[in-house]
């Protein structure tokens, strides 16, 4: 939900967590919490503001930065995403998980509906599913969304890494250009029969990788499938679809790394953005060294450690999700707000879509609204003549 602050005005995403906490010097004990407050702030990783407790119900509530929409709604909204604006969005969410893999800490959840924007900056969010990068011994079994899961997550019961946040951003990247998600199971096991349709069934060798810890939903027993290939609908240079295919390997040794993909050939045109970030990183490793301190967005100005047990200087709207979350989009496309190009990959932007972008979208909003209207008045026109039919036939 929403939450406004009383002093500034300004607008903050509020997540209220299940798990409650009674003991209120146990708040940073909390596994998102804790993980949030080890790893520095990143522009393109969504970052706690601050976290409150309930004195009543004991509930925690956590304060972000608030953005405009997801990327599932973006791709909805636009209808076609052009190449350069995906590749755009495609560096950012490696850039993310570069930032949380070199703290050792993987996302375990990436989909479109946890990619975040606000005009041209992109987001990781919902950090619920972080977890610290064990050495050695098996994680959760049951992680991330199926169709982005990766074959190691499938196969074993637990045997997985940071890898399979690089095969779920290859999935989203996929999605991005396309509109359609690359690899649709109703299953798991029909999950992984897409996957070997499409990369091909992988050799015996590959999967005797996985038996040690093989998962009890299969038993190694697969169609042989020579693989169609990934079939891209957009015009996607040879540099795209070889980086996408290394994202996809099916063995996650050989699948490429967040370091080495951000060094790839195919995001050499994107100077700006990477300038806009090395400024940033640069200026936050000045002030460590000056100051000791990290120089944050204006949204971030408040102690990323402090836990108060109220939220008396923000005001709570929108308290049903349900209609807080149709109101909220609405809102996002409707509203307002100067365009500050300066600042167009900053978390504490105020600025959000383009101009252009804007109108297109009330365009496409108010021809939905029409088409709806049409719909309604034709039914109704329909069910008229039917009556009349009716009557007809009875008198």
């Amino acid at each position: 939900m929403r939450c406004k602050q009383k002093s500034t005005g300004r607008w903050f995403a509020a997540k209220v967590m299940k798990a409650t906490c009674p003991d209120f010097t146990e708040v940073s004990n909390l596994k998102e919490i804790s993980i949030l407050r080890k790893i520095p702030n990143h522009l393109n990783v969504l970052a706690l503001v601050e976290s409150y407790v309930n004195r009543t119900t004991c509930q925690v509530t956590l304060i972000f930065p608030l953005m405009e929409l997801n990327l599932e709604e973006y791709i909805r909204t636009e209808g076609h995403v052009s190449e350069k604006r995906s590749k755009e969005i495609l560096y950012q969410i490696i850039n993310g998980l570069n930032h949380l893999h070199a703290h050792k800490v993987f996302h375990r959840d990436i989909k479109p509906e946890n990619i975040l924007l606000r005009a041209d900056l992109v987001v990781i969010g919902d950090l619920g599913s972080l977890q610290f990068i064990k050495a050695k011994g098996l994680h959760t079994e049951y992680i991330a969304t199926r169709w982005y899961r990766s074959p190691e997550c499938l196969l074993t019961e637990g045997y997985y890494s940071y890898e399979l946040d690089i095969w779920a951003a290859g999935c989203v990247f996929y999605e991005t250009l396309t509109g359609f998600p690359l690899f649709p199971g109703d299953s798991e096991v029909d999950q992984l029969d897409r996957i070997h349709q499409v990369l091909g069934t992988p050799k015996p060798e590959v999967l005797k990788k996985f038996e040690k810890y093989k998962s009890s939903n299969f038993t190694y027993q697969f169609k042989q499938y020579l693989g169609t290939g990934i079939n891209v609908s957009v015009p996607l240079n040879e540099k795209g679809k070889k980086l996408l295919y290394e994202m996809l390997k099916y063995d996650p040794k050989r699948r490429a790394t967040a370091p080495k993909i951000l060094t790839n050939p195919y995001f050499a045109d994107l100077t700006a953005l990477k300038q806009y970030i090395e400024q940033k990183q640069v200026m936050n490793k000045i002030a460590k060294k000056t100051c000791g301190m990290k120089i944050s967005h204006p949204n971030h100005l408040l102690a990323k450690s402090s836990h108060r047990t109220d939220m008396s200087k923000f005001i709570q709207s929108d308290l049903n999700t349900t209609q807080q979350t149709k109101r909220t989009k609405s809102d996002f496309l409707t509203h307002q707000v100067p365009l500050m190009r300066q600042y167009r990959f900053d978390q504490s932007s105020t600025c959000l879509l383009h101009p252009k972008n804007r109108s297109r979208i009330e365009k496409r909003q108010k021809e939905a609204a029409e088409e709806s209207r049409r719909k309604i008045q034709n039914e109704f026109q329909e069910r008229k003549s039917k009556i009349k039919q009716k009557l007809n036939l009875l008198f």
